[in-house]
Parts: C-alpha cells; sequence; structure tokens
C-alpha cells in the first residue's frame, strides 16, 4: 500500500519531567511509522507518521505511557476526537476497493 504521511502538532499537559520527555523520545523512536518528532514548544509535540501503520490514537498511548499527559483543554479534546474521526475515514477509504453502482460484481 501507499504511504499516507500525516504531520500533526499533539498539545500536552506542561507539568512534565525531562525523565517523562526522554521515555517519550525513546517511545517514538521504537515505533513502526514514526519517521520525525520533536518539542515544537513547551507543550507542543510535532510527529511525522505514516497513517497506514500508525494512528494518532496509538501516538497518545505512547505519550500517556511515557507518563506525559495529553492537554485537557475543551478545544484540545475536540481538537484529537476531530482528528480520530478523520483519520478512520480517511484510513477507510483508502483500503476500501471502489465499485461502480450501476455494475454488479460477478461472483
Amino acid at each position: 500500500m501507499k504511504p499516507l504521511i500525516k504531520n500533526k502538532v499533539f498539545y500536552l499537559n506542561k507539568d512534565y519531567s525531562n525523565i517523562a520527555q526522554q521515555n517519550l523520545l525513546n517511545n517514538l523512536a521504537e515505533t513502526k511509522g514514526i519517521s520525525e518528532f520533536e518539542f515544537k514548544q513547551e507543550g507542543q509535540l510535532k510527529v511525522v507518521f505514516d497513517l497506514m501503520i500508525i494512528r494518532a490514537e496509538k501516538i497518545e498511548l505512547l505519550v500517556n505511557d511515557a507518563g506525559i499527559q495529553m492537554s485537557n483543554r475543551l478545544f484540545d479534546r475536540l481538537r484529537r476526537d476531530w482528528r480520530h474521526f478523520l483519520e478512520n475515514n480517511e484510513y477507510d477509504n483508502m483500503v476500501s476497493v471502489p465499485r461502480s453502482c450501476c455494475k454488479l460484481p460477478k461472483e
């Protein structure tokens, strides 16, 4: 399958330790499908990943496993939910087989 590269910024709670940050960087480096990652500002993690291999939900789990909480502001929660919805639709559209509405498939 053709790779589907995404470039996303994840918003984190700003109160995390350097140890948790290093754990997260190690987790991301070991994860298949993630090509680039960096902390842009305090509380912002930029990740470039292949949607056909890994999704934002899995990256958020890696963040939580490292001991860092995702931002809990209303707008950030809505943004995450919207991102999950769009990624699921985009992935489903990529893996679906197009069919004609007028021609029945032969069995």
